[in-house]
């Protein structure tokens, strides 16, 4: 095992059980390993984290950058990726300043800053982005919603759901049962 495997991957699982609480506040369901849920009639509200680097193999060092993805799906969508969504790499805080989403797992270096930023990403750009295509009317008019999400949507909102399709994207985002 890398040497700094074990300690990267504790560093995750602290972050995002920590994270669980900020979360939690807002009516989020940690679901899976990274990824926080909330639902409404018609679509889920999902936050996942991606470690960077994650995907090269083994960490090559003891940092911890992670890469916020928020996305809507919409829960009568056949397809799986019936989503809208957006990444924290571009955005900025009202300073200018990039948002800090990083730390060291083995000293723990910047890890309250990271915390402590996570949310206030949240506040300052993961909630407005959700109020903002929570109504599924304007949501249908959201230009990276595929077709199928989009056929998916209009009949939900129509009351004809599929609860075979519905049960299948609570399942797929780590929801047991429709609350």
């Amino acid at each position: 095992m890398n040497r700094f495997s074990q300690s990267v991957t504790e560093g995750m699982k602290r972050v995002c059980a920590d994270f669980s609480q900020e979360a939690s506040l807002r009516g989020f369901l940690h679901t899976k390993n990274r990824t926080w849920v909330r639902l409404n009639d018609t679509c889920a509200e999902i936050i996942y984290f991606h470690r960077r680097g994650s995907t090269y193999g083994a960490p090559r060092t003891a940092s911890v950058d992670i890469r916020v993805m928020l996305s809507i799906r919409v829960l009568n969508a056949r397809v799986a990726g019936g989503t809208i969504g957006i990444i924290s790499d571009h955005a900025r805080r009202k300073t200018g300043y990039a948002y800090h989403h990083r730390f060291n797992a083995e000293t723990g270096s910047t890890y309250d800053r990271c915390l402590e930023e996570l949310g206030l990403y949240m506040a300052e750009i993961a909630e407005p982005w959700f109020a903002e295509w929570r109504d599924p009317q304007k949501l249908l008019t959201h230009p990276e919603l595929g077709a199928d999400a989009r056929a998916g949507l209009k009949s939900a909102i129509s009351n004809n759901s599929n609860p075979e399709t519905v049960a299948a994207s609570l399942k797929a985002i780590g929801v047991k049962a429709r609350s």
